[in-house]
């Protein structure tokens, strides 16, 4: 991935005001990489990683999450989006 973390920000930014473009974006560049969390975290089948994938884009769950991520001490967006975004979207999937 080449975009800076401060473009990721913003990039979430757009996506929170309704950024149809930055969406498509943002699937794009990490979609492959939510997709693929519950399955190599949690061995769960693809049927419901795709289950999972869908959830974290309803009412855009993700993208609410997202917003707090400041990239302070060299925190990586990817690092914080599967330590903690994903982590607890899971689990909130998982007791829903």
């Amino acid at each position: 991935m080449s975009e800076t973390e401060a473009e990721l920000k913003g990039l979430v930014t757009f996506c929170l005001e309704g950024n149809g473009d930055a969406r498509v974006r943002f699937q794009g560049l990490l979609g492959e990489f939510i997709y693929d969390y519950p399955f190599k975290m949690f061995r769960l089948s693809r049927d419901k990683a795709a289950d999972f994938y869908i959830y974290v884009f309803e009412n855009d769950r993700i993208f609410k999450r997202l917003r707090g991520f400041e990239g302070r001490n060299g925190a990586h967006f990817k690092t914080y989006l599967r330590g903690f975004v994903l982590r607890d979207l899971f689990l909130e999937w998982q007791r829903g």
